[in-house]
């Protein structure tokens, strides 16, 4: 018996060192650097930013409370920021090490001890149903093979964070085994199941947590109908419940400890997490997003086949971006677990073929997450939903979903010659997979920030002023770049080294950017200075112009208002000589930094004597001149390119600029292209002197009967009924306009909605589509 017991012990030792041998190989290709907070890569910055703002906005005594509305950002004016992908668990957690031991490497930290708690609670959970050799590879596939989630970290370690969904995921697969084979669910496994529900809302709440409660209920209605089905075909539910309390004493007597450590873990957790994800979801619904396109992108079931090979996986672009209509994440592999994961699954499956109940919620989670398509979206019909943007992120639990399919897989019915194959096919398909997912990780950078950048940070944060003027700035969110706020791509990070200088700042990156909280901006008249130098703000690499005279000025004006303690410049996002511009008017550097995106970053201290000019409510009323007149137009004006045309037009009721082709050619631009929204689109212009106005467009009809009224100052010049559906359309019109401003209106009979709903998953009132959209004037006669 001790000869016995001692195996056993070298057994589990022997698995759970292979266990922290695998985590540690992978964080040694996924995670890498250690050395201090994440550095400035893709979208790392926006974990790294709300990290930082919970543990400075957050009280947790007497009652956990979360300020989310402050000026902290879109300074002056301020903002909700509700709508982010707040995880409470990782915040508490940095929020835990800053407090008492500064900056550091948390998030790192944090997503290791993730991927431990993962791939040892999973191994945990089910050793004692399948044995320590079958719990090792299961959590191995679940946790380490997780592809989709490793590609997405650090970019989005929102979605690579999974750890109590993966966990809540094995539980219920092991409850709904126990129900099947008619062995009892203790107090001890259905407070474990509660338990990890509730750490569950810690997580991502849009996406990660819905997961989590979609497997939930699936096996919870399972294990519900099966005991029903048994009770109408003659069981005795009253003998059943003897059996239970019976079990439930034994399991009290024996594990009275774990049991009141799992209630008292409910409770608490439930006081933490309950009052500050009620505080979230409260704050979010202030703002209606019912009429915003936030985007959907979903992935065909078709992208299980495509296996992760060096010379083919579904990361790759273009030949991966759209498959049969659908719209993956970029070069993410949205949609696939690769090939060993689903060979594997197949495998057990079809072992297990004559005993399938106990997969029944398994596939069925399956199925919901793989088959959600705009106009089949039924995840949506869940309301954990309610704020999911990106339907083929249910992606990061595929692995889990798949290794539990084929926990009970085995070789031993194969013959030894084919046991030999399947074993070299199978570890060829597993080392190919492997190799390629970490040549895609290593390509990527892992780095931290350099002694010399904090210590510039330290240099800011001891300067007076309670905010820093980033220029230029983005303010935008997951729902685009509402506003026109955001001229380059590449600056979208600067906003966030708010975590390291303390300052508030005015960028801002939101999960959703709802249309009033840029609107101070909007009309201050912030765009006309913050667009890029090409089309498509995505190509720009810098503002198009440098302000000068009343732009400057304006500038000045908002900044010695503002309680601001400099300006930091982005340099090479600044056309040649405009640096030095801002040089001569607010004084020089005191020092730089570089970001690998954003670039040279150059900070100019204010001048003390200047903050006698502080007065904040004169700061938010400071609009630029050219904002309250438009210059005459002299010239033709292409509407879709605001670029060229930001202080001769205002243009009202034009969705953003979208790119026809784009996609197709990944990222390589195509045909310009807008939405006009119902009811009318506005033009408004002005002439210097009398003159014959000409108005071009070619556009594209998606409803039967539409009908297009145009009207200069009123009065109606034309009807343009004989549109074709589903047709381009081209027509043109000359009219006399006096001088002085004017008002060109577009007003569309059909919009977007009943009874001709032609695009039911897109919220927008799309009346047609702007191929070409042009003003001109014709010449002297």
């Amino acid at each position: 018996m001790a000869r016995q017991g001692a195996e056993v012990d070298r057994r589990l030792l022997a698995c759970v060192a292979a266990l922290l041998l695998a985590v540690g190989a992978y964080a040694a290709v996924v995670i890498r650097d250690f050395h201090g907070p994440i550095g400035d890569h893709s979208e790392s910055f926006l974990s790294e930013y709300l990290t930082w703002y919970f543990s400075t906005h957050v009280q947790l005594l007497p009652v956990p409370r979360f300020d989310l509305t402050n000026d902290s950002v879109l300074y002056p004016f301020g903002a909700n920021g509700a709508l982010q992908s707040w995880c409470i668990e990782r915040e508490l957690f940095y929020t835990a090490l800053a407090r008492n031991f500064g900056v550091g490497p948390w998030l790192q930290l944090y997503y290791l001890a993730s991927l431990l708690c993962g791939t040892l609670g999973t191994f945990a959970l089910l050793r004692g149903d399948h044995g320590d050799t079958r719990a090792t590879v299961a959590a191995l596939l679940a946790n380490v093979l997780n592809y989709y989630g490793a590609q997405k970290y650090p970019c989005h370690f929102n979605m690579a964070v999974v750890h109590w969904a993966t966990l809540g995921i094995v539980c219920d697969f092991v409850l709904a085994g126990r129900a099947v084979s008619r062995r009892p669910l203790t107090p001890t496994w259905l407070l474990l199941r509660a338990l990890l529900a509730v750490l569950a809302f810690g997580l991502e709440l849009g996406h990660i947590l819905g997961f989590a409660l979609t497997s939930l209920l699936f096996s919870g209605a399972f294990i519900l109908a099966l005991w029903m089905v048994r009770w109408r075909r003659g069981a005795d539910p009253r003998a059943a419940w003897r059996a239970w309390r019976a079990a439930a004493s034994l399991d009290w007597r024996a594990h009275r400890r774990r049991i009141v450590l799992l209630a008292v873990g409910i409770a608490g957790v439930s006081w933490i997490y309950g009052a500050l994800v009620v505080g979230v979801v409260r704050a979010a619904t202030v703002y209606d997003f019912g009429g915003l396109y936030a985007g959907t992108w979903w992935a065909h079931p078709i992208r299980l086949i495509i296996p992760y090979f060096p010379f083919l996986h579904p990361s790759q672009q273009p030949r991966y971006l759209r498959l049969f209509g659908d719209q993956a994440e970029v070069g993410i592999g949205s949609g696939g677990a690769g090939w060993l994961l689903l060979v594997l699954a197949m495998a057990g499956l079809f072992q297990a073929r004559r005993r399938l109940l106990r997969y029944v919620p398994l596939l069925v989670t399956l199925g919901v997450f793989a088959l959600s398509r705009p106009g089949f979206d039924l995840m949506r019909w869940m309301p954990w939903f309610a704020f999911l943007r990106v339907l083929s992120r249910s992606t990061v639990v595929y692995s889990v979903l798949f290794a539990l399919c084929a926990i009970d897989l085995s070789l031993r019915p194969l013959t030894p010659g084919w046991r030999r194959m399947a074993a070299l096919a199978l570890g060829v398909i597993g080392a190919l997979e492997l190799w390629t997912v970490a040549a895609i990780k290593l390509a990527q950078p892992a780095y931290s920030y350099p002694p010399e950048f904090h210590a510039h940070m330290r240099r800011i944060a001891a300067l007076p002023g309670e905010a820093v003027l980033d220029f230029p700035f983005c303010l935008c969110g997951g729902n685009g770049a509402i506003g026109n706020l955001c001229p380059i791509e590449q600056v979208r990070s600067v906003y966030a080294l708010q975590r390291f200088h303390h300052k508030k700042v005015i960028g801002q990156y939101l999960g959703r950017l709802h249309p009033l909280q840029a609107q101070p901006f909007v009309d201050a008249g912030w765009p006309l200075l913050l667009l890029g130098d090409a089309d498509d703000n995505g190509k720009s690499q810098r503002i198009d112009r440098c302000p000068e005279g009343e732009a400057m000025d304006f500038i000045s004006d908002f900044y010695m208002n503002n309680d601001f303690s400099g300006i930091q410049l982005a340099i090479d996002r600044l056309p040649a000589g405009c640096a030095e511009r801002f040089y001569q008017r607010f004084g020089a550097p005191m020092g730089e930094v570089a970001l690998a995106t954003a670039g040279r970053l150059a900070f100019l201290p204010r001048d003390p004597a200047t903050f006698v000019r502080v007065d904040r409510e004169a700061g938010k009323r400071v609009v630029l001149p050219a904002k309250r007149r438009l210059r005459a137009l002299d010239g033709p004006i292409d509407v879709l390119r605001p670029r060229r045309n930001r202080f001769e037009l205002r243009a009202h009721g034009l969705d953003d600029i979208e790119f026809e082709g784009r996609c197709e050619e990944c990222g390589s631009g195509g045909q310009v292209v807008s939405w006009g929204l119902a009811p009318e689109t506005t033009l408004e212009f002005s002439l210097a002197e009398a003159r014959t106005v000409v108005l071009d467009a070619r556009f594209w009809v998606p409803q039967r009967g539409q009908v297009v009224e145009v009207a200069l100052d009123g009065t109606t010049l034309a009807r343009w009924e004989s549109v074709i559906r589903s047709g381009m359309t081209d027509r043109s019109l000359r009219v006399p306009a006096t001088a002085g401003a004017h008002l060109l209106r577009l007003r569309y009979a059909l919009g977007n909605g009943p009874p001709d709903h032609f695009a039911p998953d897109d919220p927008r009132p799309l009346g047609v589509r702007f191929e070409t959209l042009r003003l001109d004037i014709a010449p002297p006669d």
